[in-house]
């Protein structure tokens, strides 16, 4: 084997060695590589682990603050708070909902008690709602606790109204006084049990009390005596008529009655030939106005007849829409003017809570050309509002007045 140059085994050494060198360096490259690639994999399923955890030990807090029987947002206080508020909106068995759960983190809660008598009464349930509201004297503490018992013996009384109901609430009234003469409650709902009596001069000096202190139930008060003012313009001619003055919630059955004592509904429209006979209510055999009421089906009130499933539903409360198409449609025929009503919703609606293609707005403008305004402000109608006795009375009253022209 011939001699190689020493220059060309040197490169070719040199070569080798680097090819060598390279091979290496790329091996370790690779391991580098791969151990990095493993410990970001390593790092992401630690990432993930600590995760978690740090999930689980969040959820087993909120766990364990859900166990706790008592929060920020779980006091007697705050469920008691949402009772009267629930009372205030009809919603009585929501309301005795929030008063049961008062009563179980503070068993002798006295304000709970008051207020599930409260709606309990509102419900009719008399004997336990009176009991009830004998436990939450029974729990009154102090002297601020007796003064909110007796504001609830006032409201309660004027709810049951069950026989002497305004004298034991003018005890309770007094006795409230000597407690806090100062504070607003037992004037403001004693003003409310008067107002039941139709004793209108003294529910007026009982608002116009709470006007005086300007410590709450202010815009409540002002409303009250203007509710009064219009029970004093009402002037029933009957006793049924009187004794609707004060009622806040009128029936179907109600205005019926209404119909035939207030408004003569027999001499208004006497003249009419008798139509077709219908079929008889299926809901009123026992009810105390069926009389009345079957006598009002045979003169076919729109608005007041049998409803498709041959029910009349005669305790259902009538809405201010509602009773005004009643009130056109007897207003119409009593003029022999079958085309008043929509001639009169022709103008458009005056009233921002009425839409001008409201199906009651010719009715409705035809009570207040007839009846006049109803609400304090002239641009509201409050239609979906229930009708209220003196309302009713009123605006028959003055109706009676103009077709005996």
């Amino acid at each position: 084997m011939p001699d190689i140059p020493f220059v060309v085994r040197y490169r070719t050494m040199n070569r080798m060695a680097a090819r060598d060198f390279l091979r290496g360096h790329q091996r370790q490259r690779l391991t580098l590589l791969n151990w990095g690639q493993r410990m970001k994999r390593i790092g992401s399923f630690a990432v993930l682990a600590w995760c978690l955890v740090f999930l689980l030990l969040v959820v087993g807090g909120c766990a364990s603050n859900m166990s706790r029987p008592e929060t920020i947002l779980d006091t007697p206080e705050l469920y008691v708070s949402n009772g009267y508020k629930l009372i205030k909106t009809n919603k009585y068995e929501d309301a005795e909902r929030e008063f049961s759960k008062a009563l179980k983190l503070d068993p002798k809660n006295s304000e709970a008690f008051a207020g599930t008598a409260l709606a309990m009464g509102h419900k009719g349930e008399q004997e336990a709602a009176l009991a009830s509201m004998k436990r939450s004297a029974s729990f009154a503490k102090d002297n601020q606790q007796e003064y909110k018992v007796q504001v609830g013996w006032i409201r309660l009384h004027s709810v049951l109204r069950e026989p002497g109901w305004i004298k034991k609430a003018e005890t309770a009234y007094s006795w409230a006084r000597s407690i806090a003469g100062q504070l607003p409650d037992a004037y403001y709902y004693m003003g409310i049990a008067y107002k039941h009596e139709c004793r209108i001069e003294e529910a007026k000096t009982a608002f116009l009390r709470v006007l005086e202190i300007n410590d709450g139930l202010v815009p409540e008060a002002r409303n009250e005596l203007f509710v009064l003012k219009r029970m004093a313009s009402a002037r029933p001619i009957s006793g049924f008529g009187k004794g609707l003055v004060a009622k806040e919630r009128v029936t179907r059955a109600d205005v019926a009655a209404l119909f035939l004592h207030e408004l003569k509904l027999r001499e208004v429209l006497k003249k009419e030939a008798p139509g077709p006979h219908l079929a008889a209510a299926s809901d009123i055999a026992s009810h105390p106005q069926k009389k009345i009421i079957e006598e009002i089906l045979a003169l076919k009130i729109k608005g007041l007849m049998v409803y498709a499933d041959g029910t009349f539903e005669p305790d259902q409360v009538v809405t201010r829409a509602a009773f005004a198409v009643m009130l056109a449609d007897i207003i119409s025929r009593a003029e022999k003017d079958p085309a008043m009503i929509a001639r009169y919703a022709e103008s458009g609606s005056p009233f921002w809570d009425v839409k001008s293609d409201a199906p009651y707005l010719g009715a409705v403008l035809v009570c207040t050309a007839w009846g006049g305004e109803t609400e304090v402000e002239n641009e509201m109608f409050n239609p979906m509002g229930v009708l209220a006795g003196y309302d009713a009375v009123l605006f028959i009253q003055k109706i009676r007045d103009k077709l005996a022209k």
